[in-house]
């Protein structure tokens, strides 16, 4: 009877496990939270880092990616200073400088400056969302896009503040590029969330994808720290930068 019992209760665990939601709520609800506070953050400092791998196990290294600098919401506009570094090959590029305000992004690399307006059409956001909207995110809302777009996203260590999330690949789908002349195959994309005192302090993304059959893994990682502690960007002569619209960095490359 003892064995019967135990086999029983195993049994139940395998099942309940089985059948436990992908979504966890607490998780949903302590991040819908965290993006309000990030939505009325009013300045902070990010430090970005981005490793590309020509395998999945993450044993050769190619390039990587250095950003830190600021974010500031100034009035009606969206600023933000950056400085960058990129090593690729053996060659590493420093001093790579970016900034953005009044809608423009400014560019101070390889002896170059240069600027192109950032519009709705070719912007990857919308200022004014960014900027003037304050109303409270819905937490339905969330919900129904963390469904739609995630395969799972519950905590990996809720005494942590860690969420875990796995993306749809049909959201994924969305963003490959069919226009261009590679063949792009992204596997998957997953990663983790920091939640610390109510903000997000970390997004990290961890992506497998094939280029032309060739598999590739990159590494990112976002840190966001001194929340609304930034009171102005400095910025170098703006008037220097010309106007350059169709500028291809990668021709300087």
């Amino acid at each position: 009877m003892k064995r019967y019992l135990i086999a029983v209760v195993f049994c139940l665990c395998l099942l309940l496990n089985g059948c436990a939601s992908k979504y966890d709520e607490d998780a949903i609800h302590a991040y819908a939270d965290a993006l309000t506070a990030l939505q009325d953050c009013t300045g902070m400092n990010t430090d970005i880092k981005v490793l590309i791998y020509e395998d999945e196990d993450q044993e050769h290294l190619m390039s990587k990616l250095n950003m830190n600098g600021a974010v500031l919401k100034h009035d009606k506009d969206l600023q933000m200073n950056m400085d960058a570094s990129v090593s690729a090959n053996g060659v590493i590029l420093r001093n790579l400088k970016f900034y953005m305000k009044d809608a423009n992004i400014y560019f101070d690399i390889f002896d170059t400056k240069f600027k192109q307006p950032l519009d709705k059409e070719t912007a990857f956001f919308d200022f004014d969302e960014i900027v003037t909207f304050q109303s409270k995110i819905n937490q339905e809302d969330i919900t129904a896009s963390i469904q739609d777009n995630m395969k799972e996203f519950r905590y990996q260590d809720q005494e942590a503040g860690i969420i875990a999330f796995i993306i749809q690949e049909s959201f994924i789908q969305k963003f490959t590029d069919q226009s261009t002349e590679s063949k792009i195959a992204i596997h998957q994309l997953r990663g983790t969330i920091a939640i610390k005192d109510g903000q997000v302090t970390t997004y990290s993304f961890l992506m497998e994808l094939d280029i032309d059959d060739q598999p590739y893994t990159i590494d990112t990682t976002i840190e966001l720290s001194d929340f609304n502690q930034i009171k102005e960007i400095q910025f170098p002569d703006l008037s220097e930068f010309d106007s350059q619209e169709d500028y291809d960095v990668t021709e300087e490359l």
